[in-house]
């Protein structure tokens, strides 16, 4: 099907003669009557009546039309489409990371960029960071968040901050006021920790093997906010990321304190090597390495 005999057609229609429909289409009418001709035969109906009044449709000619005309409509669109994409004014960006990573730092991330993008679409999908791994490798999401390192064939990550796991309590407890904590300290006390098979709780397992000390009592949990809850009820200390009970503690709600042996902690930016960004992924990307001041040496594929 030829692109051009489809306008020509469509113009002879929608200007009500071939003489209109060359001057709209610049071209002689006998090049306007060529097309249509060639486009009849190919088709083997007859679309156009010359009459007095005009140039009037057939049968075939109104069922042709009717499908030209969404077939350009479709065209325009789709060119539209993709201006806006050029220009950031559409697009949709996948992400997949921990629910604690997206409650306590996407917020702040998606403000700031839809503030300046409102009408990006965002798709989130709370994983573990090895199952965010898994889903990028799958080409189901765009970015991921992750607790560095991420072994992941394809998957390449860029650091975006760091964080220290920090020992909460309830305000009052033995432990308050205490800036600065040994592992030995918590060892008489019930720990509240992520559950076995996260990043976090291999990183707390391995401080404590390297200082020599095993785990007394405790309960584990599938995520952060759980953790907290029961260190308010005052049922032990939690073992959680410094940047998710920040406002905690400024409320004055829990207390929090460093405990020497945990070693400081990266969150990465994730995504698959050599595989092109969309606009809106690229953008995003960019947008939260700066926000976290590691843009320098970061440039995503598009």
């Amino acid at each position: 099907m030829d692109i051009h005999r489809l306008s020509s057609f469509r113009a002879v229609v929608e200007e009500g003669g071939f003489g209109r429909a060359a001057r709209r289409m610049f071209v002689s009418q006998p090049a306007i009557s060529m097309q249509v001709q060639a486009l009849e035969r190919e088709l083997g109906e007859q679309l156009l009546i010359r009459s007095s009044r005009g140039v009037e449709m057939t049968p075939a000619g109104a069922v042709l039309y009717e499908h030209v005309r969404r077939i350009f409509d479709e065209w325009d669109m789709a060119r539209r489409q993709m201006s806006e994409l050029r220009d950031l004014r559409r697009g949709r960006v996948s992400i997949g990371c921990s629910d604690t990573i997206a409650m306590h730092k996407l917020p702040e991330w998606l403000k700031g960029f839809l503030g300046e993008f409102p009408d990006i679409e965002f798709a989130m999908h709370s994983r573990h960071s090895r199952q965010t791994g898994r889903m990028l490798q799958a080409r189901e999401i765009d970015l991921g968040m992750v607790t560095l390192p991420l072994s992941t064939p394809e998957v390449r990550t860029t650091t975006l901050f760091t964080y220290r796991d920090v020992a909460v309590f309830l305000p009052g407890d033995p432990l308050d006021g205490l800036p600065r904590l040994e592992l030995a300290d918590l060892l008489d006390r019930r720990l509240l920790l992520p559950e076995e098979g996260t990043h976090s709780r291999a990183h707390f397992d391995a401080d404590l093997l390297g200082a020599g000390l095993f785990l007394g009592d405790m309960m584990q949990f599938g995520g952060v906010e759980i953790q907290k809850s029961f260190a308010r009820a005052g049922l032990g200390v939690a073992i959680v990321p410094d940047f998710a009970v920040a406002a905690d503690v400024r409320e004055g709600t829990l207390r929090s304190a460093e405990v020497a042996e945990l070693q400081m902690r990266s969150i990465g930016l994730a995504f698959v090597a050599n595989r092109r960004f969309s606009r809106a992924s690229g953008a995003f990307a960019r947008h939260i390495l700066e926000r976290e001041g590691r843009s320098v040496d970061f440039e995503p594929p598009e």
